[in-house]
């Protein structure tokens, strides 16, 4: 069975980029806009990989994280943060907060390819 990859960010290009790259390497992809429509998906799912734009509508990456570790079937699926912030200062705190790994906008395609299948391989 193909690993499932729950992907949310709020820009379009970026979420039809990422889910070409992960349809194509061979991933089930659920895409959505927002964290809460994240949520919404995860509480009645489940997902191999998590990988959340850390700021986006109605419920940023922080918060759906949060949430999604507080459920006891979330709490170890691995959990990749992507954003434009590209500060040392905010990758710690993103892997203080729960992260499993860290990606800056734009995102580098070889190595997002391999970021995500080491994490699927944890």
């Amino acid at each position: 069975m193909k690993p499932t990859i729950l992907l949310a960010d709020d820009r379009e290009a970026n979420r039809e980029l990422l889910e070409a790259v992960l349809s194509a390497e061979g991933f089930a992809v659920v895409a959505v806009a927002d964290g809460q429509e994240a949520l919404d998906w995860a509480i009645n799912s489940h997902a191999d990989l998590v990988i959340l734009d850390l700021h986006m509508p109605r419920r940023d990456g922080f918060a759906v994280l949060k949430e999604l570790r507080a459920r006891v079937e979330w709490a170890l699926v691995p959990v990749l943060a992507i954003t434009a912030s590209a500060m040392a200062m905010d990758r710690k705190q993103a892997l203080d907060a729960g992260f499993t790994e860290f990606m800056t906008k734009p995102i580098n395609l070889m190595e997002f390819r391999h970021m995500v299948r080491r994490l699927l391989e944890k």
